[in-house]
């Protein structure tokens, strides 16, 4: 009788909630994007997309390594519209709703599409991509929802609402 504790204790501990992304991950990432930032070569970054983002089984962190390098290739004109990186994203935000650099992560790819909205010439009127930077400011707001201490959504929640220029926003 005196065992049968501890056994529930220890059949219990996988249903724990695993944790989300910790500092560490975090900052695994900072470093994996800065070395990102050194390659100019889109054939390289296309290759190492497809590489991460073709593995199975699924795997969130190399997801989301996967969906750094699209952005990378988004600025260096590889895809204009960050559809590689919006769509891998938006896979992994439903798998993993808890991580926050991943809602950051497509908060800066929703940016980079309003960009490229409002480059086109064709594109008429003055709201062109502010659907779009609508969406980036609300999944600041996921990211820190799942992380209220997460500062780089905060600054990009502040800077895309200014951005706006909507007072509703500022709230």
């Amino acid at each position: 009788m005196r065992w049968q504790f501890p056994t529930l204790l220890l059949l219990a501990l996988p249903l724990a909630p695993l944790a989300p992304q910790s500092p560490h991950d975090r900052l695994a990432l900072d470093k994996f994007r800065d070395s990102l930032d050194a390659v100019h070569d889109p054939a390289s970054l296309r290759a190492l997309r497809r590489g991460l983002a073709d593995r199975r089984p699924f795997d969130p962190a190399t997801s989301l390594r996967a969906a750094l390098a699209a952005l990378r290739l988004t600025a260096l004109g590889g895809d204009s519209g960050a559809g590689l990186a919006r769509s891998e994203l938006r896979r992994l935000v439903k798998r993993r709703a808890d991580w926050p650099y991943a809602w950051h992560a497509l908060a800066v790819a929703e940016r980079r599409r309003a960009e490229w909205e409002r480059a086109d010439p064709l594109a008429l009127g003055n709201r062109v991509g502010t659907g779009t930077i609508e969406r980036a400011l609300e999944h600041e707001r996921r990211a820190l929802a799942a992380d209220p201490a997460f500062a780089p959504a905060a600054l990009a929640l502040a800077a895309t609402a200014l951005a706006l220029h909507d007072t509703a926003h500022y709230a």
